[in-house]
């Protein structure tokens, strides 16, 4: 006989299938069935159930994803759009905020150079003579001048020839309203014997009431000379 599972041929009084383990049922005699339907009746094997079909997605339900993702990215161009116009007016408007605090700093500067020159003394030493007008209506009672030198050949020149490559001169000395200081008032710039050409820059002045000034306010105050042979005494 042939196995009901496998379809093997096994032996006529075999239990179980050596192919496949499966029971073995006992033939039946036809012959002695007297109920034709169950002679025509096949042995039914088993079988794995099919897979169940896999969901029919719904067009109502993508159509509305669709409109969702679309939504989204039209909110995000119109945000980025946003942002670039945002950025395109604050470029244009900034030159003319930077234009307005620049005029307001560029004010007259309250005073000027009326005489700079550099001789030496005695033992061959550099003396500034420095005179500053006051363009105000109050009186200053100080200013501060920074000092630069070059030699010769166009280098700078630091202080003794290694220090600072400048020098800060400060006047204490009273000058009225639209009065020019005394000639009288000089510096020695000691250190600076190898320079040759000198640059002085008005860095700020103070006043007797407790206002004072600073170069960054207005246009740099500047003047430029060339030592001399004069000895000074």
């Amino acid at each position: 006989m042939f196995c009901t599972k496998c379809g093997k041929k096994i032996q006529d009084d075999a239990k179980f299938c050596p192919y496949c383990g499966a029971t073995v049922e006992p033939a039946v005699d036809l012959s002695q069935q007297h109920s034709p339907e169950r002679r025509q009746t096949p042995v039914a094997r088993p079988t794995n159930p099919p897979p169940p079909a896999p969901p029919k997605k719904s067009k109502k339900g993508f159509f509305i994803g669709l409109i969702a993702v679309l939504a989204v990215l039209g909110l995000l161009f119109a945000i980025g759009t946003g942002n670039q116009q945002g950025k395109k007016m604050n470029t244009t408007s900034a030159p003319a905020t930077t234009t307005k605090q620049e005029s307001t700093q560029k004010k007259p500067a309250p005073g000027s150079f009326e005489l700079f020159e550099v001789d030496k003394d005695v033992i061959g030493q550099p003396v500034a003579f420095i005179q500053l007008k006051n363009n105000s209506d109050k009186t200053i009672d100080g200013f501060k001048v920074i000092l630069s030198a070059k030699d010769n050949f166009g280098a700078e020149v630091k202080q003794f020839g290694y220090s600072d490559p400048f020098m800060k001169l400060m006047s204490q000395h009273t000058v009225g309203p639209h009065e020019v200081s005394s000639a009288s008032h000089y510096w020695h710039l000691f250190g600076f014997e190898n320079g040759t050409k000198f640059h002085i820059k008005l860095y700020e002045i103070h006043y007797t009431d407790g206002t004072s000034w600073k170069a960054e306010e207005s246009e740099p105050v500047e003047a430029d000379t060339t030592k001399t042979e004069k000895v000074i005494q």
